[in-house]
């Protein structure tokens, strides 16, 4: 196959849903690098969010925030970040509605004192801990908590890219009726964290508008790309690159519009779909 570009989402697609990465996965990027093609990811994680597991894989570049930052071999092409002024209206709204949530920065992730609290009632919603699953859930997610940071002063938050948010009992169509007129308003991509978790997104910006960044910063038509994701902050991509990809847990919206059906992460579903394409 000719040199193909890959963008790849990492929830649900090179991360299973407790963030880890099948080494089938790594396997067949490191192949796919060394027959000439091109892979990148392109995810809604900020950078401080990206683990040593998944930067061991090593890629061509990385698209982060939801589209908001962009590098290239190491350099750095775009940086959006969020005004101080309205991070601070954000940040009042939540803490008077009671809402948990973490700033995502490249100097680190910033949690709320209860957005630790509100992710384990969701994560941990049904079971007992004596439970295998609640077994497995502690140990397979306890290395995002580890991640979290002690929340700072706003003023001290220059370069926050997206925020998080979660909440049992304040609905996402709240907080999303709230900022719509300024900001885009998602739906988290971790299933575990609840249907009322989601993202906040600075206007303008989502993987489709990235990719064209990149592509003419690569002089590169969009003829040979291909990406693959599985949920809805991935569906403007699947429909710019020239064949797109949905993993076998994505939404169905999102299916509908891809050229190919994977399997799940677990099912090895990157690894299968790059033999089946001669990209290893």
């Amino acid at each position: 196959m000719n040199q193909q570009i890959i963008f790849i989402d990492v929830d649900g697609t090179l991360c299973n849903d407790y963030g880890r990465v099948p080494e089938s996965a790594g396997v067949a990027i490191h192949k796919a690098r060394q027959n000439g093609h091109k892979v990148y990811l392109c995810t809604g994680r900020s950078k401080a969010e990206i683990t040593d597991e998944i930067k061991n894989i090593e890629f061509d570049g990385f698209i982060g925030a939801g589209g908001g930052y962009i590098e290239e071999q190491g350099k750095l092409l775009l940086h959006k970040k969020f005004d101080l002024a309205d991070l601070s209206s954000i940040v009042r709204f939540f803490k008077k509605e009671g809402i948990g949530y973490y700033l995502e920065s490249n100097d680190g992730l910033f949690a709320s004192d209860t957005c630790i609290p509100e992710i384990r009632k969701q994560i941990f919603k049904g079971l007992n801990k004596t439970d295998a699953e609640y077994q497995k859930r502690a140990s397979e997610l306890s290395f995002f908590f580890d991640l979290l940071l002690p929340e700072k002063p706003v003023s001290e938050l220059t370069t926050v890219n997206k925020i998080s948010f979660m909440s049992e009992h304040v609905p996402f169509e709240k907080v999303k009726n709230t900022y719509q007129d300024k900001f885009t308003i998602l739906h988290t991509t971790v299933p575990l964290f609840g249907e009322n978790s989601g993202e906040i997104v600075l206007r303008g910006i989502n993987k489709e508008v990235a990719i064209r960044y990149l592509l003419t910063h690569l002089n590169t038509s969009p003829a040979q790309t291909i990406a693959i994701g599985d949920g809805m902050n991935d569906f403007e991509m699947l429909q710019f690159v020239n064949y797109g990809v949905a993993m076998g847990n994505a939404k169905q919206e999102l299916k509908n519009i891809a050229d190919f059906v994977t399997g799940t992460p677990d099912e090895d579903g990157i690894a299968n779909f790059f033999k089946q394409h001669g990209l290893t």
